[in-house]
């Protein structure tokens, strides 16, 4: 089968039986497709993919419970049916334990089946939904650590590249509190980046209470373009 999202394979011998059930299910819009035998079955499930299986546990051939294994080997979220003439405790829990989803009781009643199978499809659409939730989920985990890891990675060479300069470089905020200055630029005043970071630049550079009048980033606050100066620091003897 291919495209619905309701196919349903009859794996029976009674043809009788598989014509019943095919006839229900098909009045509710479901897809469907019927095998005599456990090897017709297994040729129709290798050909395409169902989203649930009916079986009969007893075939002409082999076990139901045989063609039950092999489908949960190729089509794993698929939904499947065991179908037998007697029900026991032993025979749910067996049934249940071998992979299939339930199963039902001969004579099958119509409102049964269509309750089951509803229920059952209903499940494997939620397995299915979840599955593919949570691996999008790891992906995007994946995919942000990656993007965390070489951030730090550029923040790391930019903090190698930035302190290995010999110029006398320091970043300011609009206010001209010091957000981190070079190791050259602290060297100069026998500190560490860290001691300065918060503090007014023209306190540590001017040793003032407010910027100069000359001060570059005034102007370039105020223009939007980059300004240069020069000036002597007397008190400290650096340019």
């Amino acid at each position: 089968m291919s495209g619905s999202e309701k196919s349903i394979l009859m794996v029976d011998d009674n043809e009788s039986d598989s014509r019943m059930m095919a006839l229900i299910l098909g009045r509710k819009g479901y897809e469907t497709d019927t095998a005599a035998t456990g090897r017709e079955a297994l040729d129709k499930l290798r050909a395409g993919s169902f989203n649930a299986v009916v079986i009969d546990i007893k075939l002409p051939d082999m076990q139901g419970t045989d063609v039950l294994a092999a489908c949960k080997k190729m089509h794993p979220d698929a939904v499947v049916l065991l179908v037998t003439g007697f029900a026991s405790v032993k025979t749910a829990a067996q049934a249940i334990s071998e992979g299939a989803s339930g199963y039902l009781v001969k004579p099958v009643r119509p409102e049964e089946l269509l309750d089951l199978i509803k229920r059952c499809l209903e499940n494997q659409r939620l397995v299915v939904e979840n599955r593919k939730l949570y691996q999008q989920t790891q992906q995007e985990l994946a995919e942000r650590k990656q993007a965390e890891e070489a951030l730090a990675l550029s923040a790391k060479e930019w903090q190698v590249t930035f302190d290995s300069m010999t110029d006398l470089v320091s970043i300011h905020d609009k206010d001209h509190r010091i957000i981190r200055m070079n190791k050259a630029f602290a060297n100069a005043f026998n500190k560490t980046p860290a001691e300065f970071v918060g503090k007014c630049c023209y306190e540590v550079v001017h040793g003032t209470d407010r910027p100069p009048a000359y001060c570059p980033q005034i102007a370039t606050l105020r223009t939007r373009k980059p300004c240069m100066v020069e000036e002597f620091e007397s008190h400290l003897g650096i340019w």
